[in-house]
């Protein structure tokens, strides 16, 4: 019954790694997105690769990064600890990579750079607890996860994904642009257009061209 549940995502023919950007070579945010984003544009220029992308904390795997939310103008809204909340940083690609759907606006860009407007790309059980009937695009928002918390723009709603697990509901998420507000340990989804397997040793010679100790 659990693998007749709908995760939120298609899993088929997909490869997924994980690799931290160490603090010592990459001691600076910027050269923590130039690294992913290196990594991610030489493994979707391989033949059989159909999208590429990254996510700090993947579904079904325990982790999760739950914070309270807070939305411009709607001082009601702050949500309980009890509420979790998940925080995402994402590459572009992520979505089209783990098929989960686009339903309003747009997806995480590469437009999307550190200094540039913070954007937000939000799960739909959010948009349908706080803007029911209504278009979120354009709303900003914030999660409570420091000193100087930064608002972000919702640029796009995609459909519901199942983080913690497949007997869980649909985790209230918050995907933000990696490139902007940058985490360490990350885990690419590739897509592929036949067996995921037969990628892997190419994929490990891109990883390694860009960085050996990965």
């Amino acid at each position: 019954r659990l693998q007749s549940g709908d995760p939120g995502f298609r899993p088929e023919r997909v490869l997924s790694l994980q690799m931290t950007a160490h603090a010592k070579k990459y001691p600076q945010p910027g050269q923590i997105a130039e690294f992913f984003r290196q990594v991610t544009t030489r493994i979707a220029a391989l033949p059989g690769v159909k999208a590429v992308g990254g996510i700090s904390k993947p579904p079904l795997t325990a982790q999760t990064a739950a914070f309270a939310l807070v939305i411009e103008d709607r001082p009601d809204t702050l949500i309980k600890p009890q509420t979790v909340v998940g925080l995402y940083g994402v590459t572009p690609g992520y979505f089209t990579a783990m098929g989960i759907p686009l339903e309003r606006g747009r997806f995480i860009l590469d437009s999307d750079k550190r200094g540039g407007p913070l954007v937000a790309v939000i799960g739909r059980s959010i948009a349908d607890r706080f803007w029911p009937g209504q278009d979120p695009i354009g709303r900003r928002l914030k999660v409570e996860a420091g000193a100087d918390n930064p608002w972000m723009t919702i640029a796009g709603v995609v459909g519901n994904v199942r983080f913690k697990g497949l007997d869980s509901a649909p985790t209230l998420a918050v995907y933000h642009a990696h490139a902007q507000m940058t985490w360490r340990p990350m885990a690419l989804a590739v897509r592929t257009e036949g067996s995921p397997l037969s990628l892997i040793s190419a994929i490990r010679r891109e990883v390694a061209a860009i960085d050996p100790e990965q």
